[in-house]
């Protein structure tokens, strides 16, 4: 989009005079365009770049006169504002909590290093990314053993462990997936173009995403508690009171979270007596699974339908 450019001076959208529906259909397509050109977490770059263009939206739509829009245009500008709010509050909150979570990424800042020569254009000669991609593979094998004897000596430890830890490794071990993700995209950018890189990288790159997904299984099973095999377990990152409350008002809920979950319970409630009822119904003495697969056994047999 217009608004983007190769430096964070450059993000300003343009001040000329514009309806608010196409200011909503150019933010649009600014975020669109900034997660996909920057891509690579806690990258700095990546970072100035999401806050000062919310900075510059928020700035734009506070120049704007509200009282002299039309109702249509009043509707589209607290949209807007509400998202923009909303986006530079998740950003802050994700930054933070990825900061904490870097500690458990000894190798974050080679990652950024290679991945950002494809990022923003620079120039990283073979030997150089054979090397960043070798030390990444140490920095890993590495924090696994630590992570392996740190397991060990918490079995004779009687302390427990930070709350917040299982939490932050399990933040950490996305990251790391996205990491990995982001340095086979490098790689493919370059393999196939560089014939010194294809030779001098391939063997280094192996050994990286090996060394990568061992710690990340072992930092997700040993810290986080969460088995790799499980697939069925659905597992979320707490947000905490305030992003819960602020997800609500960028809903338009005129609830509090407790609210919610009442009337979440109560309407539970109704569908199992529904269910009951329907059970009973049907002589299925309110088993509502039996009555559910009587239902599906009702049926025509095959090639009967048409006459129905």
């Amino acid at each position: 989009a217009d608004a983007l450019g190769d430096s964070p001076k450059e993000l300003t959208p343009p001040f000329d005079q514009q309806s608010v529906p196409e200011l909503v259909i150019q933010f649009s397509a600014d975020q669109r365009t900034a997660r996909r050109r920057f891509r690579i977490p806690l990258d700095e770059v990546r970072s100035t770049i999401q806050e000062t263009l919310l900075q510059a939206w928020r700035s734009k739509l506070d120049t704007i006169d509200f009282n002299g829009l039309d109702r249509d245009s009043r509707i589209d500008w607290l949209m807007l504002s509400r998202e923009v709010d909303h986006l530079s509050f998740q950003f802050h909150k994700d930054k933070s909590r990825d900061q904490l979570a870097l500690r458990f990424i000894p190798f974050a800042s080679d990652v950024i290093k290679f991945c950002s020569s494809k990022e923003h254009g620079t120039f990283l000669d073979a030997s150089s990314s054979a090397t960043i991609l070798e030390s990444i593979a140490r920095s890993a094998e590495s924090a696994s053993k630590a992570l392996g004897k740190e397991s060990k000596d918490s079995k004779n430890d009687s302390s427990e462990l930070d709350d917040s830890e299982p939490i932050l490794a399990l933040r950490a071990s996305e990251i790391i997936d996205r990491y990995q993700r982001q340095l086979n995209d490098t790689h493919r950018y370059y393999d196939g173009y560089d014939p010194k890189y294809m030779w001098v990288v391939s063997k280094p790159l192996e050994s990286s995403n090996q060394a990568i997904q061992k710690y990340r299984v072992a930092l997700r099973e040993r810290v986080a508690g969460i088995s790799e095999k499980d697939q069925e377990k659905i597992v979320g990152l707490p947000i905490g009171n305030d992003a819960l409350r602020e997800a609500i008002d960028h809903a338009w809920l005129p609830y509090s979270a407790e609210e919610l979950i009442r009337i979440g319970e109560r309407e539970l409630r109704w569908c199992d007596e529904e269910f009951q009822k329907a059970a009973n119904d049907l002589g299925c003495e309110g088993d509502w699974k039996k009555a559910l697969e009587l239902v599906k056994a009702k049926h025509v047999d095959p090639g009967e339908q048409p006459r129905l």
